[in-house]
């Protein structure tokens, strides 16, 4: 799980690239956002990453956590 906007111009997507490169598989991720511009909107669906907006709610992190694990057993 990482926030879409991280430091220094960087984004969770890039993050959680750099970290499967480094694992060597396709280890379950999403992004979490405040960032309602339709420019950061567009980037962070690009990623193809399941993508929720702040504040989320548990049970709503639940479910998509639990999803991601299940495509990452059976995947």
């Amino acid at each position: 799980m990482a926030d879409y906007r991280l430091r220094e111009g960087k984004t969770g997507a890039e993050a959680i690239t750099a970290v499967r490169h480094y694992c060597q598989r396709a280890i379950p991720a999403m992004l979490i956002t405040g960032d309602t511009s339709e420019e950061r909107l567009r980037e962070a669906t690009a990623s193809g990453l399941y993508l929720l907006h702040k504040p989320v709610a548990p049970s709503r992190l639940r479910t998509v956590m639990t999803q991601l694990l299940k495509q990452a057993a059976f995947g």
